[in-house]
């Protein structure tokens, strides 16, 4: 079982509770759901995540890329992007951001399995959050994960 905290921001209740469920058979029993950026924001001021998992498409109102800015800035909350958009300007944006990871939908278990693992070893590796992470340099957010087939973790470095 695995003690991360884990916001997961989509305003499709379907879909997050699909991701809640995965999430929670991989043993990630600490997740909030947040269906909008508004809520995405209180939530991490009240429950403080160690990650989020952000769509990039929230209906009306704030799009997930910029409640992600607004929460890394506050809440210094890293972020995955969860997104069934892949288009350069969209995909431009959210690197700006300096995301953890980018998952594209519909997801599969493997994908999301990986990715949280990817981005969870990289928090690890960052400054506290009373630190300013997100002025260091790129290179101090560099890891290498290899996976067999199955999409399991064989190496981390």
């Amino acid at each position: 079982m695995n003690a991360e905290k884990i916001l997961v921001v989509e305003d499709d209740q379907t879909t997050a509770k699909i991701v809640q469920l995965q999430l929670l058979k991989l043993g990630y029993p600490g997740v909030s759901i947040a269906k909008s950026g508004t809520e995405a924001i209180a939530k991490a001021q009240s429950c403080s995540p160690d990650l989020m998992l952000m769509d990039i498409k929230l209906g009306k109102g704030m799009d997930g890329i910029e409640a992600a800015k607004l929460i890394m800035d506050e809440f210094r909350v890293p972020v995955v992007y969860l997104t069934a958009y892949s288009d350069k300007d969209l995909l431009t944006r959210a690197m700006e951001t300096r995301p953890l990871g980018y998952v594209n939908k519909p997801l599969r278990e493997t994908d999301l399995r990986t990715t949280i693992a990817l981005a969870l070893e990289q928090i690890k590796t960052l400054p506290s959050r009373q630190d300013d992470i997100y002025d260091n340099e790129p290179d101090n957010w560099k890891v290498t994960l290899n996976c067999d087939m199955e999409g399991n973790l064989v190496n981390i470095n």
